[in-house]
């Protein structure tokens, strides 16, 4: 099997200079149950040819994030399929999350895992 593995890490320092204000003191806010405060978006396509060449193409994905405090963390995913004449010429799925953390107004750090395989990439 064919497959793409890519990970990072990093830190990263901002070059832009905030004015500091201080702001009046709030209230805690309540805890947050896991499931509220995501956002996203999905993806779903589909295509049928036929005449000289009959192809079929069909793709699914999903990109989902949250914020909680300073961290910030998002999932995505996705297949695609495809098929020329009845043989297959795209055969791919990934997976990948990342995680943010805002250590100040300057400063953050994140981390970034994928996992991809593909069927008829040049990889291997």
């Amino acid at each position: 099997m064919k497959y793409i593995i890519a990970a990072a890490l990093g830190l990263s320092v901002s070059g832009v200079a905030t004015a500091q204000t201080s702001a009046p003191a709030q209230a805690p806010a309540a805890p947050q149950s896991f499931w509220s405060g995501w956002s996203g978006e999905g993806n779903l396509g589909a295509g049928i040819t036929t005449g000289n060449t009959d192809t079929v193409d069909v793709g699914v994905s999903l990109k989902v994030a949250k914020e909680f405090g300073p961290w910030k963390v998002g999932a995505d995913g996705g297949y695609d399929f495809g098929q020329v004449d009845g043989i297959d010429n795209r055969n791919r799925w990934w997976v990948g999350s990342q995680v943010n953390r805002d250590f100040t107004d300057r400063l953050y750090g994140f981390g970034d895992v994928s996992y991809e395989e593909d069927q008829f990439s040049g990889f291997d």
